[in-house]
């Protein structure tokens, strides 16, 4: 972000995760400094590091939920109970803490499981924070032996896996009201067989969905943006977890006409003023992360499967080569301002040519 020809300047920080103490005190010099109003916390390290200081801040308006509110909605474990007492679909699954745990519930299940850490950022006892394992999608005992094993003794969510694509539900809310919603569709992710979003596409809101999201924030007293990650195959929907900040495909939103930052600092910066009307957006419009879906064909290459069962180098050509769809447009190229493109596949080309030098 900080290559784009919109940032008027760019400062390194402390990292949150491994350095939370100096990255809250350089940020506190900096929106001191240079007389910050507003503060977006734009990942989970930030924001566990930033939420619990809103009342230090000054004259600064900190975006985003408070931290008891925050932290309920981001353990995945709790997020099942509220989605089970308020009707949602849960994919059938548990809470386990040891592996033996884990692999005993296994043992009663069909294959494939999904693994995933309740939580983000995790608390190691010698440790301290660490930054979670991905989400595991596992095929066997060996498989998921290995994936906790990644877990570092932290507590995990084990669940059979879901069969579909991808949906989000996003929304701004502000003192019990939701200022604005959207939605969308995953149409490819990484990797294939389920993940983040690399091609997405804007669909409309369900509002019975979303009336019944609105009931979980407001038992957790909820204010800031979040999205509902669900997983559907037509029939059936199932809510996956929740992410109480901006989200990895926030382009699309904008693009479809919802501009949620903007949305959102009008909204903290005078929470009392009326609610405007929920801005409409245009449906159809389709979104693509070059880098991810680059990524995305690799792995079918490889002999990964996506959501569809397609796999090998003809789906990978044809993820490569074939038109994303009308109306798409790039995530992070745009002709008007290219440089945060070249910066991203920059990285992205060391980062290959380090893994093939190095595969171990």
């Amino acid at each position: 972000a900080g290559a784009s020809r919109w940032a008027a300047q760019e400062h390194v920080v402390p990292e949150a995760l491994h350095h939370p103490a100096d990255f809250v005190e350089s940020t506190q010099a900096i929106v001191r400094q240079q007389e910050i109003d507003l503060i977006f916390p734009m990942t989970d390290e930030a924001s566990v590091s930033l939420l619990p200081l809103r009342d230090e801040l000054g004259d600064s308006v900190l975006v985003g939920p408070s931290l008891d509110s925050y932290s309920e909605l981001s353990d995945k474990g709790e997020v099942v109970e509220m989605a089970a007492r308020h009707g949602f679909k849960i994919p059938e699954g548990e809470a386990v803490r040891s592996w033996a745990e884990a692999s005993h519930w296994s043992r009663h299940r069909s294959w494939p499981l999904v693994l995933k850490p309740t939580r983000s950022v995790l608390t190691n006892p010698t440790k301290g924070p660490v930054q979670s394992p991905p989400v595991k999608i596992v095929q066997n005992l060996d498989e998921l032996e290995r994936a906790w094993s990644d877990m570092d003794g932290s507590e995990a969510l084990i669940q059979d896996y879901v069969d579909g694509w991808g949906e989000g539900i996003f929304v701004l809310r502000v003192k019990g009201t939701t200022r604005a919603s959207f939605a969308h569709r995953r149409l490819r992710e990484k990797p294939p067989e389920g993940g983040v979003s690399v091609l997405r596409e804007s669909i409309p809101v369900d509002r019975e969905v979303l009336a019944d999201l609105e009931s979980i924030l407001d038992k957790s007293d909820f204010e800031g943006v979040a999205m509902a990650e669900f997983r559907t195959n037509g029939e059936n929907r199932w809510l996956m977890e929740f992410n109480v900040r901006f989200w990895g495909s926030l382009q699309l939103a904008i693009d479809a006409g919802v501009d949620f930052p903007v949305l959102a600092a009008q909204a903290f910066r005078k929470p009392s003023a009326g609610a405007e009307p929920i801005p409409a957006y245009r449906v159809g419009v389709r979104s693509r992360w070059l880098i991810g879906d680059l990524d995305h064909a690799i792995l079918l290459a490889r002999g990964r499967s996506d959501t569809q069962g397609r796999r090998g180098i003809g789906a990978a050509l044809r993820v490569v080569f074939s038109p994303a769809g009308p109306g798409c447009r790039w995530e992070v190229l745009r002709l008007s301002d290219p440089r945060p493109f070249w910066v991203e596949f920059k990285q992205w080309l060391g980062a290959a040519l380090n893994q093939r030098a190095d595969p171990d």
